[in-house]
């Protein structure tokens, strides 16, 4: 595809890409065009959008046809790692943010302008992304170094400045591509071979192909995983289970629930597991939603403790009311309705729930406080459910009630 865009005051680009353009294929014409740009010889410091955003630049003229160019790429608003899936049970994970710091990353650009019009005739740039606690005066050491070389050869005499049929609009920053969903027969297939690799002595096989199924399981969603279960667990449940708990994504983790509640798993460990993944960190909605669908098929302390500290975490983090957020509240009310005067024992797990919570609860459902303080003023429930509901009072907001 053609690319077209603009630049606007040397510094702030445009691009108008066709729709159905490939993320890949576009990222690489951004970095071309970002090679490209050359700031105002007049200014020293500007900021110039690149291919990381918003970047704080330092030009050195050199000669009247020769630039260098310095950037200190941790000074861009939009570098940034990408988060990648991984093993919940691993080493070393979630530390895409607190590794950033440890790296030092730069870049240092010369353009070659051509005399009578001004626009570059070569390009060379050279990032450098240095280790830091594996360096020696924050320039020798453990380093990633990329070179980039571009030089004008030809160009047509053409000039489109019509952009009529371009309503897609983009900026220069690059884009995460988001990778092909697997098919269920692939999956399948990988398990397959896993299972034939034992009997017919390719054991060093095992480790790839199952690099594979799990790279696989990945890609897929809700609505693909969850019929797929059955299936898998059918072929061969041990090696299923050691794939759905290093996958790592939400549906994954969805699939480990959706195995507890349907196989003949011992109550004690379906606990321990839904406990461990109601602690993972940077829960998302998937996972309080798994959460609470297994909340409400077990209604056991691990599943609501669970799911409270999940809920907790995510608006903490997030700050932020989703609709499975509101979901949550109205179930968690539903166990406290007419005055606490169900199930003792569940409503006093209910309202313990409620309180690790309730400031989340209140803002997705304000009726919920109310609820609480009709069960504090019935004589119907015992009394150690009044305490609790008194409990429960302890992260929202005293009003004169």
């Amino acid at each position: 595809y053609e690319v077209n865009f603009s630049v606007q005051d040397g510094k702030r680009v445009v691009l108008y890409p066709k729709e159905e353009e490939p993320v890949n294929i576009l990222n690489i014409k951004r970095g071309i065009i970002s090679a490209l740009l050359v700031p105002d010889d007049a200014q020293e410091t500007s900021n110039m959008d690149t291919v990381y955003g918003k970047c704080e630049i330092r030009a050195v003229k050199k000669e009247s046809t020769d630039i260098t160019v310095n950037t200190d790429l941790k000074s861009c608003d939009q570098f940034t790692p990408y988060r990648d899936y991984v093993s919940p049970i691993a080493f070393f994970k979630g530390l895409n943010t607190q590794l950033s710091t440890l790296v030092s990353s730069s870049q240092s650009c010369q353009y070659t302008l051509e005399a009578k019009r001004r626009h570059v005739s070569e390009a060379s740039c050279v990032e450098t992304h240095l280790l830091l606690p594996f360096s020696y005066k924050n320039q020798y050491g453990m380093m990633a170094k990329v070179t980039q070389n571009l030089k004008l050869e030809d160009s047509t005499k053409t000039n489109n400045r019509e952009f009529s049929d371009s309503q897609f609009v983009k900026g220069l920053a690059m884009e995460a591509e988001v990778p092909p969903s697997s098919s269920e027969e692939a999956v399948l297939e990988n398990l397959r071979e896993l299972q034939k690799s034992s009997t017919t002595e390719q054991n060093q096989q095992r480790a790839s192909r199952f690099h594979k199924l799990v790279t696989a399981l990945r890609t897929l969603n809700n609505e693909t995983l969850g019929p797929l279960v059955p299936s898998l667990m059918e072929l061969s449940s041990p090696i299923a289970i050691q794939a759905l708990i290093q996958c790592g994504t939400p549906e994954c983790f969805g699939a480990i629930l959706q195995v507890l509640r349907t196989g003949d798993m011992s109550p004690v460990l379906s606990d321990t597991v839904t406990y461990a993944l109601g602690l993972l960190p940077s829960p998302c909605t998937k996972r309080v939603r798994e959460l609470l669908n297994m909340a409400q098929y077990t209604q056991s302390r691990a599943a609501f403790y669970a799911l409270s500290h999940a809920v907790s975490n995510f608006y903490e983090e997030r700050n932020t009311i989703t609709p499975e957020l509101r979901d949550v509240a109205d179930f968690m009310s539903s166990l406290i309705d007419n005055e606490c005067t169900g199930d003792q024992d569940k409503t006093f797990l209910a309202l313990k729930t409620i309180g690790i919570m309730g400031n989340v609860l209140e803002e997705a459902n304000p009726q919920i406080k109310l609820s609480i303080l009709r069960c504090v003023r019935s004589s119907a429930p015992s009394a150690d459910v009044q305490k609790a509901a008194i409990q429960a009072l302890r992260k929202m907001s005293i009003t004169d009630d």
